[in-house]
């Protein structure tokens, strides 16, 4: 999942979330399922769902990489300044 969030964080403006814990996902250290704002399934560690809506300042244009992310099936928006 690293390429993928990085690819996230770097095109929506990750430099300038107001949340820090959205700094876990350039760490590669942190397993994928316990990244802020992600949700993996029980079964298995993958990601099924990402909450942007928790993320202040989240701006840009949401990158292909996040196509990677093969188990993702919900991705919350609320309030962002996204398009993609």
């Amino acid at each position: 999942c690293d390429r993928p969030l990085r690819a996230c964080y770097d095109a929506m403006g990750g430099q300038s979330w107001k949340n820090a814990a959205g700094r876990s996902w350039l760490d590669a250290n942190i397993p994928c399922c316990e990244k802020a704002f992600v949700t993996c399934h029980k079964e298995k560690e993958e990601i099924r769902k990402i909450a942007w809506r928790s993320i202040a300042g989240l701006m840009g244009t949401i990158p292909p990489q996040l196509g990677l992310l093969t188990s993702l099936e919900e991705i919350n928006v609320g309030r962002t300044d996204l398009s993609g």
